[in-house]
C-alpha cells in the first residue's frame, strides 16, 4: 500500500497489495527448489506479508529481525514527498538534487536515518546472520533502498547507476 501511495519510511502496518501477494507467490514459486533453511524478514508488514507466503512454501518459520526494516524518515515517515516538500520546501528540492553520493549520507532532519547509517545497520545484521548460521541457506526478505545500497557497497552496482536498473517488488 505505502508503495503505491509513494509514502516513505518506516511505515509499519503498510499491507501488500493484491499485485503484491501476487508477486510474492511468484517469487515463492522461483524459490520452490532452493532448499532454504532459515527465512528473515524485516519487522515491516509488508515484507512479513512476504516472507510469510514464501515460508509457507518452504516449511519455514519466519524469524523477524528489525535490523532489516528500511530507513527512518524521522518525522517524516509515512509522508508522501509532496508532503515532505510542502513542509521544507526548498531544503528537500536541494536534497532531490544532490548527487547520490552526497545524498547516501545526507539527512534532512535530525531524526532521520542517512541510508550511510541504515547500511551499516544492514550489513552488521548480515555478518551477524552469517556468524550464527554458518553453511546455512538464509532468505532475506528486506527492502528496496537497503538493497540498492548493499549492491553499491559490495560494488555490483554504481551510485550513477543503480537508479537505471529497477529491483522489482518481491525480486
Amino acid at each position: 500500500e505505502c508503495n503505491v501511495k509513494r509514502q516513505l519510511g518506516l511505515i509499519s502496518q503498510s499491507k501488500l497489495t493484491r499485485e503484491g501477494k501476487k508477486q510474492a507467490k511468484i517469487l515463492s514459486q522461483k524459490l520452490k527448489n532452493i532448499k532454504l533453511d532459515y527465512i528473515f524478514s524485516s519487522n515491516l508488514l509488508r515484507a512479513r506479508q512476504t516472507a510469510e507466503i514464501i515460508a509457507k512454501s518452504q516449511g519455514l518459520k519466519v524469524m523477524i529481525k528489525k535490523e532489516l526494516r528500511e530507513r527512518s524518515y524521522g518525522k517524516f515517515n509515512s509522508k508522501t514527498e509532496a508532503q515532505i516538500d510542502k513542509a521544507i520546501g526548498k531544503k528537500f528540492t536541494a536534497y532531490k538534487k544532490m548527487p547520490p553520493e552526497k545524498k547516501f549520507k545526507y539527512k534532512l532532519v535530525a531524526n532521520m536515518e542517512s541510508e550511510q547509517e541504515s547500511l551499516k545497520r544492514f550489513k552488521k545484521t548480515l555478518d551477524q546472520l552469517v556468524a550464527r548460521h554458518p553453511k546455512k541457506r538464509i532468505l532475506i526478505i528486506t527492502h528496496n533502498n537497503l538493497i540498492r545500497n548493499f549492491l553499491i557497497n559490495i560494488g555490483v552496482a554504481k551510485f550513477n547507476k543503480i537508479n537505471k536498473y529497477p529491483i522489482d517488488t518481491a525480486n
